[in-house]
């Protein structure tokens, strides 16, 4: 076997890249064929949606790892090193604490020179070259296999029923929420972008979602019912009365940077629990979490261990406050509704006399929508460029911005200086937010 360096197993993953994102499943199976392993045997939490999945994934597994279990987790993109894609947490008694370990340099570049030949061989064929996502995907589940884990929390990459993740059968899915997202891929409406999202529902499984959507529920209720399916919904307590298919989440009140709010489940009746992350959005995604391990019979949780998963969780880059007076705050919303989310929490958590946005966007993205929801807020915006080959050009953006904006617009493609030049201008009273796309957040954190 040819020996090979983490740069250049980590180069060689990068360079799948160039391949075009192509939706189906032929090529996974392919690899995990000739890998000689089976997804089957891995007990999974499947987790879709426009939003949401990567805090659903981390208050999951952060429940299940303080329990005492050997949790696989999966999500993209990464902020600031690839292997953050591919973690496993356990729960260390001497510390109290969760040890998340990502995936070793030598294991990783293990099966990269194992997995490189059987991608050229596939290459070869009428299925065509693996993709980026597909080997990365191949990649976490030798690893999680042959690691044991105990159980994988999985997020989709894009889409659903096409996406390479959709190769498991679920313990239980989550479906968070749906809006606009990848048109070009997945359907120009709501109603195909659910069905495609949809595809991850298994016949006579467990599907909790948070969508309140009509139209998307809908499409959820009916493909529940052509596959018997069990729907569990997630929506927020107005003093209804409570129904078995039903859970619901009450918000308390905010303090120091933490939300404390009422579960009503089918097992559990919790009160004034606590999570970190900032956003009424995050009690739904919290909420998920809890339903979706509800319906492991399995499971050995208690309340306590609920608490503290959920007390604990960490999600760099959403709604991440890095620095006061001024505020600088870091959040990868990258489609309209992520940023109509992040907009509101703004306005209810912020007090500030200017907003300066630092925002980039890559060119596969509603550009024009994400800016319409952040212009309202900004007294200047510097428009800035993402590091990835999918990144929109500054120029570009400011094309999209109305000519009352033209005085007040900075173009600086390097994320750094942009940040850099929107402190400089800031007064203390001032915030910075800092969005548009998870690559840019994660160039920011990198400084």
């Amino acid at each position: 076997m040819i020996y090979m360096t983490y740069r250049q197993a980590i180069s060689y993953i990068y360079s799948l890249e160039e391949e075009r994102i192509n939706l189906g499943l032929s090529r996974i199976k392919s690899l995990l064929t000739l890998l000689q392993i089976s997804p089957e045997v891995l007990k999974v939490i499947h987790i879709a949606g426009t939003n949401g999945k990567g805090s659903v994934a981390e208050m999951v597994s952060n429940i299940l790892a303080y329990s005492g279990y050997k949790v696989g987790v999966y999500t993209s993109p990464h902020l600031k090193d690839f292997r953050e894609r591919i973690v496993i947490k356990r729960f260390i008694a001497r510390k109290d604490s969760i040890d998340r370990e990502l995936i070793p340099e030598k294991k990783l570049v293990a099966l990269v020179r194992e997995i490189k030949p059987l991608v050229e061989r596939i290459a070869r064929t009428k299925a065509g070259r693996p993709t980026f996502f597909e080997v990365t995907t191949a990649i976490m589940f030798a690893y999680f296999i042959r690691e044991k884990v105990d159980f994988a929390v999985i997020e989709v990459g894009l889409g659903g029923r096409l996406d390479a993740t959709n190769v498991v059968s679920p313990l239980v899915s989550v479906i968070t929420n749906i809006g606009l997202e990848h048109t070009d891929r997945l359907g120009k409406t709501l109603r195909k972008i659910a069905r495609e999202k949809c595809g991850i529902i298994k016949r006579e499984s467990t599907v909790v979602t948070a969508d309140c959507n009509p139209e998307v529920l809908g499409v959820i209720r009916k493909v529940c019912s052509q596959k018997k399916a069990r729907l569990i919904r997630v929506r927020k307590f107005a003093g209804r009365i409570f129904t078995p298919a039903v859970r619901f989440y009450k918000f308390r009140h905010f303090h120091a940077r933490q939300q404390s709010f009422d579960y009503y489940g089918s097992k559990y009746r919790l009160k004034g629990l606590a999570i970190p992350l900032m956003g009424e959005y995050q009690l739904a995604n919290a909420s998920c979490a809890i339903a979706a391990l509800e319906c492991v019979d399995s499971l050995r949780l208690t309340p306590g261990i609920i608490r503290k998963g959920l007390r604990y969780a960490k999600w760099p880059a959403r709604l991440e406050v890095l620095r006061k007076a001024p505020f600088i705050i870091a959040d990868g919303a990258h489609n309209p509704p992520a940023a109509r989310m992040l907009k509101k929490a703004i306005e209810k958590y912020f007090k500030y006399e200017n907003l300066i946005l630092v925002i980039g966007i890559l060119n596969d993205k509603d550009a024009k929508g994400i800016l319409g929801c952040f212009l309202p807020l900004a007294s200047k915006v510097i428009l800035t460029r993402p590091f990835s080959p999918r990144a929109s050009i500054p120029f570009n953006l400011a094309s999209l911005l109305p000519p009352v904006f033209h005085s007040d617009i900075f173009i600086i493609p390097d994320p750094a200086e942009g940040l850099k030049y929107a402190v400089d201008i800031a007064g203390r009273n001032d915030l910075v937010l800092v969005t548009g796309s998870l690559y840019l957040a994660g160039a920011i954190l990198k400084k």
